[in-house]
């Protein structure tokens, strides 16, 4: 993973979640370590209870290598009340040897993530020296011995880990040439007509092809589980394919990928109820929200995903459900702070849900530490420091999966009459309701920095109830107000007004 500067901007990049499905048939499975070849002793443990429920089964983190090593890395990790971990399995670790399968560490890590009550969004990388002449970038599909290998890797992985419901294929494979410094980066973003690997099938190609054979290796082996793509950068665009209105100057990856990828599919349609994939899944920093804003309706992370529905449908194929594999913001950014990572944390996870992404996972859970060789000592996105120290965006996470457990988005109200100038979504629990709200004026700061760690001027949320309760996103503090009390801004009777500024606020109706 790498974080960039481009432009001013910080990108933040790093592994994430993909992975799919093919149609073609594919050979039983050779034997691997300790297994039979006709079957798959499977790695199944005892799942701890994990009391999620409704929207924050949405929210999840980047484990970063950190939490299958750590058991207070862990117990922090499910104290904050996140529902899953994303963590990326090695092809190459468990398959160096063709068709002989090795599963003896990926267990290890697997099993602990499952056994701590974490539910993992694995995604693969590092293909094996034997399958592809990189480890980021595409398989020959033209050999058809390597393709079947590839689909008996991918049913061989799913039979043997029942519990994972979500595999996918490489981090930002839009990137042309992956990323060196990497362990995760995918490569499938050359514009080149013969791709990475010169036999002539364009990479975009070849990630579909990829894309619909692990689909179908993966539903053969558990029907339970899906197969989604890898977490498209989809920002920080080259030069070559720079769209109009974004600055590209430093930029790496292929606007153009996604386009492709999905009139591919449209042009090579499957049958028999074969798919290519069952989400799209996709990266979101903030530092971006103001070109997708710019390009169609919705805030920051919301404009994004709508641009890549829109995508699918000028495809002409099926919109599918949507997942953010990484979001997140450094907290030592002089314009973003340690208040500012809360802020867009809450901000972002929030817009994410009333958009009904499927889930939105923050990178990372804890900071690189400052012995880490440049420029990972800088990379400091963590829900808890280098000492597992937690910070004020732990905090900010811990009031969000608490104030919202049990509770389903319902209605945005930014900007309506009894919300000028204030974002709010709705949210209810049966016949409870609770507003998640925020100033949308924003006051001053740098305009190249992200949005949601800006500062906002003050506005007034009014709200129909006879009392309400009001909790500050990072501190979890609560407060009760009456109508007509001191408190109250607004003197209307049956209506309670609060000023909303820069913080977050959760406001209960009539607890």
């Amino acid at each position: 993973m790498k974080k960039f500067l481009v432009v001013g901007r910080w990108l933040a990049l790093c592994g994430v979640i993909c992975l799919v499905g093919l149609t073609m048939a594919y050979a039983a499975p050779a034997r691997a370590r300790g297994e039979n070849t006709n079957s798959h002793e499977t790695a199944r443990v005892a799942l701890a209870p994990h009391a999620v429920t409704d929207v924050t089964s949405l929210f999840g983190l980047d484990e970063g290598g950190v939490l299958r090593n750590d058991a207070n890395a862990r117990a922090l990790a499910v104290s904050s009340g996140v529902h899953s971990a994303r963590m990326m399995v090695s092809w190459n670790a468990i398959e160096n040897t063709q068709g002989v399968y090795d599963f003896t560490a990926t267990d290890e890590t697997i099993n602990t993530i499952l056994a701590s009550g974490l539910t993992p969004i694995i995604y693969i990388a590092h293909n094996p020296p034997w399958a592809a002449n990189l480890p980021c970038g595409p398989i020959d599909t033209n050999d058809s011995a390597i393709l079947t290998a590839f689909g008996n890797f991918m049913n061989a992985l799913a039979a043997h880990y029942p519990d994972v419901k979500i595999w996918a294929l490489y981090n930002e494979e839009d990137d042309p040439n992956g990323d060196p410094t990497a362990t995760s980066s995918g490569c499938f973003g050359s514009p080149s007509d013969g791709g990475v690997n010169n036999n002539n099938i364009p990479d975009y190609a070849e990630y579909a092809i990829m894309l619909k054979t692990a689909w179908k290796a993966v539903h053969d082996a558990n029907t339970g589980a899906e197969l989604v793509t890898g977490a498209l950068a989809f920002d920080n665009f080259n030069p070559s394919s720079c769209p109009p209105g974004y600055s590209c100057d430093g930029g790496r990856f292929n606007y153009r990928f996604p386009s492709k990828l999905f009139s591919y599919m449209a042009e090579n349609p499957l049958t028999g109820g074969d798919k290519y994939m069952d989400e799209v899944l996709f990266n979101y920093y903030d530092v971006y929200g103001w070109y997708w804003e710019a390009q169609t309706k919705g805030k920051g992370v919301q404009a994004k995903a709508n641009v890549l529905r829109a995508k699918m449908r000028d495809a002409g194929i099926p919109v599918v459900d949507l997942f953010v594999a990484e979001t997140g913001e450094p907290s030592t950014a002089d314009w973003v702070k340690l208040d500012g990572q809360a802020r867009c944390l809450t901000i972002t996870m929030v817009r994410g849900a009333a958009t009904k992404l499927k889930g939105i996972i923050w990178w990372t859970f804890k900071d690189y530490p400052d012995s880490a060789p440049a420029p990972q000592n800088t990379w400091k996105y963590g829900l808890v420091d280098q000492n597992l120290t937690p910070k004020l965006s732990y905090a900010a996470m811990k009031t969000l999966t608490s104030e919202l457990n049990g509770y389903t988005y319902n209605k945005t109200y930014s900007n309506k009459a009894a919300f000028k100038n204030v974002e709010a979504y709705r949210f209810s629990n049966g016949a409870a309701r609770k507003y998640v709200v925020w100033s949308s004026s924003i006051k001053g700061g740098p305009s190249e920095i992200s949005e949601c760690g800006r500062p906002r001027t003050k506005n007034l949320a009014v709200f129909k109830a006879k009392t309400i309760r009001v909790v500050d996103y990072a501190s979890g503090a609560a407060k009760t107000i009456k109508d007509n009390a001191k408190a109250d801004k607004d003197k209307t009777v049956g209506k309670i007004g609060i000023n909303i500024s820069t913080s977050p606020k959760f406001v209960q109706i009539n607890p």
